[in-house]
């Protein structure tokens, strides 16, 4: 699913999109926080030459709320600070898009950790569950998936099929195979598909497939076709 959705055409230009539009909202927050602490400087200031004007009966009091403000100041600097730092993958993450192209060929080379943990960073959440299902006259339990992508992806949720969970339905499998072939094919075709020289295990899964009513014989001799 990540090769298909993630590293699909165009998907550069979205993470670069991602990207910019956290960039665009951890400098808003920045700019607020810049802007109280201004503020806060300025009521420092003006709370010490109070302070200096003030009589015995006012110190105490002005001495507290300028210790308070202190306090509040050095809490915004050092938020500020680690922000600064916290922005500065940022421009490194665009020149790592720069070389986005050549992920796709090289991503059976990676590193098997450094993947796994690209993964987490890039997965919100798998969620797998089982439902009834029926296809012609065949009932079924069906396992079922959901993807999501990190929000900042912008990708919709993706179903993910069973087959790839790691439910395989050979009968569906041929239903597939006889839709996408240009010709009838035979019993012959269908042990090819599963690697296996056993005709009847085959031709089972070939009964499965017509009773799903995916494949039909055409004669005696004619083959399998599709259901259209």
């Amino acid at each position: 699913m990540i090769r298909e959705r993630l590293l699909e055409d165009g998907a550069e230009q979205k993470i670069r999109d991602a990207i910019v539009r956290a960039k665009r909202q951890d400098s808003t927050v920045a700019s607020r926080t810049e802007r109280k602490l201004d503020e806060l400087r300025r009521k420092i200031e003006r709370g010490t030459e109070n302070l200096a004007l003030a009589d015995s009966d006012d110190f105490k009091a002005i001495s507290t709320l300028l210790r308070s403000w202190r306090d509040e100041e050095s809490a915004l600097a050092e938020r500020l600070a680690q922000h600064g730092k916290e922005l500065e993958p940022l421009p490194e993450a665009l020149s790592v898009l720069a070389r986005f192209a050549d992920v796709p060929q090289n991503l059976d080379k990676a590193d098997r950790a450094k993947l796994a943990h690209a993964i987490r960073q890039t997965v919100d959440s798998v969620t797998i569950g089982i439902r009834n299902a029926a296809c012609g006259e065949i009932e079924y339990r069906e396992l079922t998936g959901e993807l999501r992508f990190h929000e900042a992806f912008a990708i919709s949720p993706i179903e993910i099929p069973d087959e790839a969970i790691g439910q395989r339905r050979i009968w569906r499998e041929f239903g597939v195979l006889v839709r996408q072939a240009e010709h009838p094919l035979h019993l012959a075709d269908f042990c090819e598909h599963i690697q296996s020289p056993d005709a009847s295990h085959a031709a089972y899964h070939v009964r499965r497939a017509e009773k799903a009513g995916l494949i039909q014989k055409i004669g005696h001799q004619g083959g399998w076709v599709a259901i259209d």
